[in-house]
């Protein structure tokens, strides 16, 4: 009876000491979200943080995106399956911002989206999905802005403006379609694998539940309730609206078994001892998180390690409040530093606010003043450039104010780089007019630099250098190039007049000699018995004349004078006439048209001769009808015209003996050919 009594005192106590132990666990609390308004859990204790501290974690998550890219447009076809980041932890995402998705083309991004899709499970890749959508959508809506510039550029009115059809933007929709059916899938199986796992602990609750009334023996029956413990711990997640409740019948379960399984005392206090050192463990752990430098994965790791403390049997009475005590104190303490985190980032994203409205009042101050020259282009430049390197140095800013602030800085820096942008254009098409212009002049100079015209062309290349210096400027690009090709033309000419006239006196002294010594031959010239060969002399002695040169201006009239009496009196010595010159020369070239048999040449002559002397004789006529009209104050007019008319008549003269000589060669032509036929 005694025996009986103790054993009922025994599970009396027993079950106390667990209905002790429950309360030491934590009031079952979901795993730690990355909102910073999450409840703390603090052991049994529920903190609430006040309602003006509270800070949204994914507000940190937001990318401020220092690009200076057009901000995107929401998808009208977007629902929150992609973007909402309720279960990413902040951790997470600073780890897969590796990729600048800005950056990529439109075609890259759905090239991207696609291998992200199908190259990495679903559960990851929440983030890069989100980050692609957004970058595409954004270069979307740069395209857009881009075209509708153009159309007003063109004269288009803006709200005539239609927006084109983006053909990529269906295969970008079946993608993230394909995304939100796997992760559907993907969220399907998580379901239905909790809800499997919560078959599961109701059939270990149950199973527990019979342990107390089986007729085994002590052993076997504590060894199946240590089993049915380690299956339970075993099992992952149920569903969040069952897992309290699923919990408590559980311990609820256990707590019976204790109660009406007698089990030994000794058995009990080893049971009791494991517990202790597995929360001592615990203890251990969650200390080790203090020195986390990542304060939001040690939140994280904390919740993990209540939720082994509450899964977790009852200790020893005495050492109860001792373990649950340090347990809750080091809860404290990591819930604090996690608070703090969140406190600090929201200062600091505020601290940023206000330096990122202060580059942008900068930058509003620096188009207020006006650029006018080249220097203080480069200077605001250099100014813009500086801002948006501290804007790039600068962290995030809180959710609400992002795009406002972000939009203000991007237009400031827009408007400055849109006028610099017209302003060199002008500048360019100014340099582009100014080479336009030296290249014309160029081309002048190179026309002119082989004339030895010296001085009407002296005067032409100081009248381009002239004009020349009247030119703005031109491009780096190409100044050089065109100066030195001007240079070049100039230098050509000049160099060749400098060389000329260094050499001129002594060539004029020699070209003089020379026709001295011709005009010896010409006056000692007795002639021939053969009118041809004294033709032919004639001919050499005026070829010899020309090709020798000029002579010093000084003795030019005098030996001209010389050469011309010399060569008449030849003339008259031997008897010939200039026109017999002529007709001489012009027998040798018929005479060749008649060893080449060169009909078409023949013929084309004779229609020449005979147009010529029609079109002398219709002039002839003309000045002579002209000359009745002359009065006796024109005697020089008059002159004029019967020195045309005689000029004519000698050259139909000449003509009509040219023809006879085409008639005699065609003559014989025929004559010739008809002997070889």
């Amino acid at each position: 009876m005694n025996n009986q009594n103790n054993l009922n005192l025994d599970a009396h106590s027993q079950h106390e000491e667990l209905q002790g132990n429950a309360q030491e666990l934590p009031t079952e609390q979901p795993v730690a979200e990355t909102n910073a308004e999450a409840t703390c859990i603090v052991g049994s204790e529920v903190h609430e943080k006040p309602e003006n501290d509270k800070i949204d974690e994914k507000e940190i998550n937001q990318n401020s995106d220092e690009k200076f890219e057009l901000m995107p447009d929401l998808d009208p076809d977007d629902d929150d399956e992609v973007t909402n980041n309720d279960d990413l932890e902040l951790n997470d995402v600073a780890d897969d911002v590796v990729v600048d998705y800005n950056k990529l083309s439109k075609k890259e991004l759905i090239e991207t989206l696609r291998a992200v899709l199908y190259d990495k499970p679903v559960e990851t890749i929440r983030f890069e999905i989100d980050s692609i959508k957004k970058a595409y959508y954004k270069s979307r809506q740069t395209e857009v802005a881009l075209l509708k510039q153009e159309f007003v550029a063109k004269g288009g009115s803006p709200d005539a403006f239609e927006v084109p059809r983006d053909d990529d933007e269906d295969y970008f929709k079946e993608l993230l379609n394909d995304y939100k059916a796997k992760k559907a899938v993907y969220t399907e199986q998580i379901e239905k694998e909790k809800q499997l796992n919560l078959e599961k602990k109701l059939a270990i609750i149950e199973k527990i539940s019979l342990l107390a009334n089986r007729d085994e023996s002590l052993a076997k029956t504590w060894e199946d309730f240590r089993i049915l413990q380690n299956e339970w711990k075993e099992i992952g997640l149920v569903p969040a609206a069952e897992q309290q409740n699923v919990l408590n019948m559980f311990q609820i379960q256990v707590e019976r078994f204790y109660d009406y399984i007698r089990i030994d005392k000794e058995l009990r206090d080893l049971d009791l001892k494991k517990n202790l050192e597995q929360k001592m463990e615990l203890c251990n752990k969650a200390e080790s998180l203090l020195i986390e430098k990542d304060v939001v994965s040690a939140y994280k790791k904390l919740q993990e390690y209540h939720q082994i403390w509450k899964e977790t049997g009852p200790v020893p009475n005495d050492k109860r409040e001792e373990i649950w005590e340090r347990f809750q104190t080091i809860s404290k303490q990591i819930n604090k530093q996690h608070q703090d985190y969140f406190l600090q980032i929201k200062d600091e994203l505020e601290n940023n606010l206000a330096q990122k409205e202060a580059l942008c009042e900068q930058a509003e101050l620096l188009l207020e003043k006006p650029c006018d020259t080249l220097k203080e282009w480069e200077e605001t430049t250099e100014a813009f450039s500086n801002l948006q390197k501290m804007w790039k140095s600068i962290g995030m800013v809180p959710r609400k104010n992002n795009a406002v602030v972000y939009e203000r800085f991007k237009m400031a820096c827009n408007r400055f780089f849109e006028s610099k942008k017209a302003f060199f254009a002008l500048i360019r098409e100014e340099e582009h007019n100014n080479l336009q212009k030296k290249t014309e002049l160029c081309v002048l100079a190179e026309s002119l630099q082989d004339s030895t015209e010296w001085k009407k062309t002296t005067a032409d290349f100081l009248d381009l250098q002239k004009k020349w210096k009247t030119i703005g400027p031109v491009s780096n690009k190409y100044s050089q190039d065109i100066w030195m090709r001007f240079r070049k033309a100039c230098d050509t000419f000049f160099n060749a007049k400098q060389t000329y006239f260094a050499n001129i006196e002594n060539e004029y002294e020699a070209n003089l000699a020379a026709k001295k010594q011709l005009l010896d031959e010409i006056n000692s010239f007795s002639g021939s018995p053969d009118n041809n060969e004294n033709l032919n002399k004639l001919k050499e002695f005026q070829n010899r004349w020309v090709e020798i040169g000029q002579v010093a201006f000084k003795e030019k009239d005098k030996l001209q004078k010389d050469y011309r009496s010399a060569v008449n009196a030849l003339y008259e010595k031997l008897n010939i006439k200039k026109q017999d010159i002529d007709i001489s020369g012009y027998k040798q070239k018929m005479q060749m048209l008649a060893e080449m048999n060169d009909r078409d040449t023949l013929r084309r002559e004779r229609s020449f001769v005979m147009q010529k002397i029609k079109t002398l004789d219709a002039d002839i006529t003309l000045w002579e009808n002209n000359m009745s009209f002359f009065s006796g104050k024109a005697e020089s007019l008059l002159i004029d015209v019967k020195r045309k008319i005689e000029k004519a008549k000698a050259e139909i003269e000449l003509l009509t003996e040219q023809k006879k000589i085409i008639d005699l060669t065609e003559r014989d032509m025929n004559a010739k050919n008809a002997k070889k036929d």
